[in-house]
């Protein structure tokens, strides 16, 4: 139970602290368009393109790539239009980075791991980004899945964990264009780690 309970208290006050009052305070200009793409999506609005380019792209989306915004049309349709669902998809995935840390106990080391999960779940500025509607947390959680799943190949030399960091590489640059530099960052990697 000891091994357990820690984490476990982590978890929890992770959770707590990202979907308490989610839908307080009102909406923030930043947040807006995302909400609304998500809404024209939801309502399957034919005037709304889902592109993936970076340039040449007309309003409001400001040039991000539209996973985002299609995980809140589709919690949208699990549980209705609301600002808390719209935020439910940085929360979760706020509480998803949490695990995902207290997970890699292997790689970093359990106390490592406790530690980081823990900051992770109390640090005021992943609390504050886990409880708007910004797609920087589900970056994150990607991002993170996809450098520790790398890091266990090489540890480990499991070919499926070259899979899973392909394809959370690939979700990670269809929330946020940025998420691109991920690829060099795998490349070098595999190129110069030797196993």
């Amino acid at each position: 139970m000891k091994k357990f309970g820690l984490p476990f208290l982590i978890v929890l006050i992770a959770a707590i602290l990202r979907l308490w009052m989610l839908n307080a305070p009102d909406v923030h200009e930043d947040e807006r368009h995302y909400i609304e793409d998500a809404q024209r999506l939801y309502n399957r609005d034919p005037y709304i393109s889902v592109r993936y380019h970076a340039r040449n792209h007309p309003e409001p989306s400001v040039g991000h790539p539209f996973l985002y915004q299609i995980e809140q049309a589709g919690l949208f349709k699990l549980f209705g239009l609301s600002v808390y669902t719209a935020r439910l998809p940085n929360a979760l995935s706020g509480i998803a980075l949490v695990i995902v840390l207290l997970l890699s106990a292997r790689q970093l080391g359990r106390r490592v791991a406790v530690l980081s999960a823990f900051f992770m779940a109390i640090s005021s500025l992943t609390v504050r980004f886990s409880r708007n509607a910004h797609m920087d947390t589900v970056f994150a959680l990607w991002i993170t899945i996809s450098a520790l799943s790398i890091w266990r190949y090489l540890n480990g030399g499991k070919k499926y964990w070259l899979l899973v960091s392909g394809i959370t590489a690939g979700l990670t640059i269809s929330t946020k264009l940025n998420g691109v530099y991920i690829i060099p960052m795998i490349i070098l990697l595999l190129a110069f780690v030797k196993k």
